[in-house]
């Protein structure tokens, strides 16, 4: 029988789970595992890639990446089916999947980060609605170059990555099957997120813009509230982003399943290395092109497409019973030609863009300013250009026009 004939028609009581997740639920999980800097760089990225090509870029990265997601539920499925073992707690799905191939009560914590970022979109976008005419008329565009838009290509990949989070959370479904359902719908909602909003802000900002969109933002209580619902969506799904790496640490060290003083260390040293990261690093738009372009493209483009053909093209042994991994050779001659051909059209793509991205942003990332993190600012010099938190990226194409206060908080103003 084909792999994908067993799958669907392997019994209903051997996924299913009573008190787990509905599919619709499932895509609130998703958006809020993938939005978050993205809100913020993706306008940011439609400057090196102009108009047409952003919306190129990230409708196609949207669909590829969505389908190895998708393949991503399709492998949890036949793991489940295939080993028993996977049908109750796991804590490592995805290291699971790989070694085989080659939380219910924050479902509201979650629905709330998603609107989080839903009205931080909405405020930016009034915001940017309000700024629109004046600012689009003095607007200017840098020219197009082909270099610089690859350069941004891990940006676009980093806006949807997250997809060694996704089998985690297709574990805590009530029909794992149905997965593939909340990845469409999920993606869907990211791309309506991401969308609109660089559109207009490219439009009305164009190269003004430098990092994140939100410090174009003119009207300042809209732009420090905007912040905030953007900060208060990454401290709530925290609780999914950084799970996996808690468990696999907790898996390390044999900490219990249960509430312990031993994994509440554990989470709060993870925890403080996430934190110290992101102190250190306070601009992060050239660590997103370089591990858009490096470690990400594997986790979400080439592991699951390759974990996917190994595990249907998988037969059991019958003298054990069990599944041999097949030799790559026999997965070509297994897998359906037209199958074949788009996971190898999906690999080759995301190759080639990530080896090229990675050499430029590479050279970019040699020569950027290091910016210096907050604890070490009582060690600075007195002549260090002290922090503003009302300067603005003012609009224009001098990068002069403040609509809504003085022209004198307008950074790197040109006259």
């Amino acid at each position: 029988m084909d792999v994908e004939d067993s799958v669907k028609k392997s019994s209903f009581s051997v996924s299913k789970n009573v008190h787990g997740l509905s599919w619709g639920v499932t895509a609130f999980f998703i958006v809020a595992d993938l939005v978050g800097g993205g809100v913020v760089a993706m306008p940011v990225a439609f400057n090196n890639t102009g108009l047409v090509t952003g919306i190129i870029f990230m409708v196609i990265i949207c669909l590829f990446l969505s389908y190895t997601g998708r393949l991503l539920g399709e492998n949890w499925v036949i793991m489940r089916e295939r080993w028993p073992v996977y049908r109750e707690h796991c804590r490592n799905p995805y290291p699971q999947m790989a070694l085989r191939s080659m939380g219910i009560k924050t479902r509201w914590l979650v629905v709330l980060a998603m609107l989080c970022t839903v009205f931080a979109v909405l405020l930016v976008i009034v915001s940017i609605g309000i700024d629109f005419k004046q600012c689009y008329n003095d607007v200017h565009y840098p020219p197009f170059s082909f270099f610089d838009a690859l350069l941004t290509f891990g940006t676009f990949i980093f806006a949807f990555s997250g997809h060694t989070v996704l089998p985690t959370i297709q574990h805590d479904m009530r029909n794992p099957e149905n997965f593939k359902k909340s990845v469409i719908l999920g993606f869907s909602m990211v791309a309506i997120l991401y969308m609109p909003i660089s559109i207009v802000a490219y439009l009305a900002y164009g190269d003004s813009m430098d990092e994140s969109v939100i410090d174009s933002v003119q009207i300042l209580w809209i732009r420090y509230t905007a912040d905030l619902a953007i900060a208060l969506h990454c401290i709530l799904t925290m609780i999914i982003t950084i799970n996996p790496v808690n468990q696999q640490v907790e898996k390390i060290f044999k900490a219990p399943h249960k509430f312990c003083l031993k994994r509440l260390i554990i989470r709060a040293c993870v925890l403080a290395a996430a934190l110290f990261v992101a102190l250190t690093i306070p601009v992060f738009t050239s660590i997103m092109d370089l591990f858009g372009c490096t470690t990400i493209p594997p986790c979400c483009v080439f592991l699951p497409c390759l974990f996917n053909m190994f595990f249907k093209a998988a037969e059991r042994d019958e003298k054990t019973g069990e599944y041999k991994i097949p030799t790559l050779l026999q997965v070509i001659q297994r897998t359906p030609k037209g199958r074949l051909c788009w996971h190898l059209v999906i690999m080759t793509v995301t190759l080639v863009g990530s080896v090229i991205s990675f050499y430029i942003s590479a050279k970019d990332f040699a020569t950027v300013k290091f910016t210096y993190p907050c604890y070490l600012t009582p060690f600075l010099k007195d002549d260090e250009e002290p922090f503003n938190g009302r300067e603005i990226n003012c609009c224009g194409q001098h990068k002069n026009i403040y609509l809504h206060g003085n022209a004198s908080y307008c950074r790197g103003a040109l006259q």
